[in-house]
């Protein structure tokens, strides 16, 4: 009996799961930083979101409000949700959380993108 319970143990703690590799760019025209995976899933958040979480300085936007500077926007279809975005435990890994689906980089890889934007403007994909 006593070695079920620690069978049934080891099996609460496995996680299930994929595991994916999301490509992230950074888009300064519209001030976002977008995680896609596939075709299928793909989280734009404000910059200065991820910023504020990982305690890095940022400048706040000016609101414009005049229509003619707008591009007109094309039409998206698909399921809009809001993840949660979260540091872990230990501080190293930032977690996105959307639709009972985890998405976790590392610190470091946000560091160096906003270290590339500062010395290039280009919004290209960085390897892992």
């Amino acid at each position: 009996m006593n070695n079920q319970n620690e069978t049934q143990k080891a099996q609460a703690q496995q996680a299930q799961g994929f595991f994916t590799n999301p490509q992230v760019y950074l888009n300064t025209e519209r001030g976002v930083l977008t995680h896609r995976i596939g075709n299928d899933l793909r989280i734009d958040m404000p910059i200065n979101l991820y910023k504020s979480i990982l305690g890095f300085p940022f400048e706040k936007k000016t609101q414009t409000d005049s229509s003619e500077e707008k591009a007109p926007s094309r039409p998206v279809f698909g399921l809009v949700a809001r993840p949660a975005i979260y540091l872990s435990k230990d501080g190293n890994y930032l977690i996105h959380r959307v639709l009972d689906t985890r998405i976790s980089k590392h610190v470091n890889y946000y560091k160096r993108i906003f270290q590339n934007a500062e010395t290039s403007a280009s919004a290209e994909a960085l390897p892992a």
